[in-house]
């Protein structure tokens, strides 16, 4: 801080300038001006007031280096806080993040007694802007596959519209069957269908045969109690009894007659289905060409041998008749004979079967 030095010239010019001020011929002593002095308040510059008089201090009579010191003075530094707001912007053609923040507040300093040679109040300011960059994805256009895609990955920001495009049209083949042979009432259909372009894609897709049983497509019996012809379709059953004059008892035949030369039983082609299930007699007629050799007839259930073996041992001929012969309807009977040698024959006739 800066001190008064107080010099006998200062003090005779002290007192001149007190005797002109105040009008006063005797000047102060010099002691009691340097007591007077001595009292005044440190400063570095300006008037001092002696006694109650003012005394103007010429240029040059303040210096840093006296024996009185000034009493000292601190200030404060100031401090405020300052919150803002950041404003964040995003480049769509880049993806830069910017964030932006600015802001101020007035300060005034706190000072403490004594002299203080700077400090004011001022102005905090805050101000600044920061990037960052996400990683981005330029707009494209997707086409529909029949497989998954990935249109935009996780954490990607897109520069541009991504547009998936439409699905295309098509329009599917017209389906067609195939139809398999008839095998045990049963017959195996393939269906197919041939795509064209567009959302259906490929070549021809065929499908797995179905089977479809007689029993699945129809359903129903009818009975039938004369000859003639009808039609079955949807049925799974027609039974055809036709009275033979027996008061409506199923009567079956085959009439004319039949030849064989063999050395074992042969069909001999005369055969009867079965209408109707039920207890039969059945007869026919049989004669030989030779009494030589054992020569018979032999009928036949559904391509099995009966126990109804005839034999023409001593015979030429004669009319055969087996009673309460059990049949089922479906069931084929079927006329076997052998002539015992190729060189012989054997002969049969009307095969006939009447319910019992």
């Amino acid at each position: 801080m800066g001190r008064v030095i107080v010099t006998d010239t200062l003090l005779d010019d002290l007192a001149d300038a007190i005797s002109t001020v105040t009008g006063e011929s005797t000047p102060m002593s010099i002691e009691d001006m340097t007591d007077a002095v001595e009292a005044v308040t440190p400063r570095t510059s300006g008037d001092i007031t002696v006694s109650g008089r003012t005394v103007s201090v010429p240029s040059g009579y303040y210096a840093s280096s006296t024996s009185k010191s000034v009493a000292s003075g601190s200030a404060t530094t100031p401090t405020t806080t300052i919150t803002a707001n950041p404003s964040i912007s995003v480049d769509s053609a880049t993806g830069v993040i910017t964030a932006t923040v600015s802001g101020s507040e007035s300060v005034t300093p706190t000072v403490s007694a004594g002299y203080v040679s700077s400090g004011t109040a001022g102005t905090v300011s805050v101000s600044g802007s920061n990037t960052s960059s996400l990683s981005t994805e330029s707009g494209k256009t997707v086409t529909p596959t029949t497989s998954q895609q990935t249109a935009v990955a996780s954490g990607k920001y897109t520069t541009g519209a991504i547009i998936v495009d439409a699905m295309p049209s098509g329009t599917a083949g017209t389906p067609t069957a195939t139809k398999g042979t008839v095998n045990n009432h049963s017959i195996s259909v393939t269906p197919s269908v041939t795509n064209t372009s567009g959302y259906i894609t490929g070549s021809t897709k065929t499908g797995t045969a179905v089977t479809v049983s007689a029993s699945e497509l129809v359903s129903g019996s009818e009975t039938k109690t004369s000859n003639g012809t009808y039609n079955v379709t949807n049925l799974a059953e027609l039974v055809v009894n036709v009275s033979g004059g027996g008061g409506g008892k199923n009567v079956q035949y085959v009439m004319g007659s039949a030849s064989v030369r063999t050395n074992g039983y042969t069909s001999t082609g005369m055969s009867i289905t079965v209408a109707k299930t039920g207890t039969y007699k059945v007869s026919w007629a049989g004669w030989r060409s030779s009494s030589q050799g054992t020569m018979g007839t032999n009928l036949y259930k559904n391509g099995s041998a009966g126990t109804n073996q005839q034999t023409f041992t001593n015979n030429y001929g004669q009319c055969i008749t087996l009673n309460n012969q059990s049949y089922n309807s479906g069931d084929v009977l079927t006329l076997y004979a052998t002539a015992g040698s190729t060189s012989r024959y054997m002969w049969v006739a009307n095969l006939i079967i009447e319910e019992q």
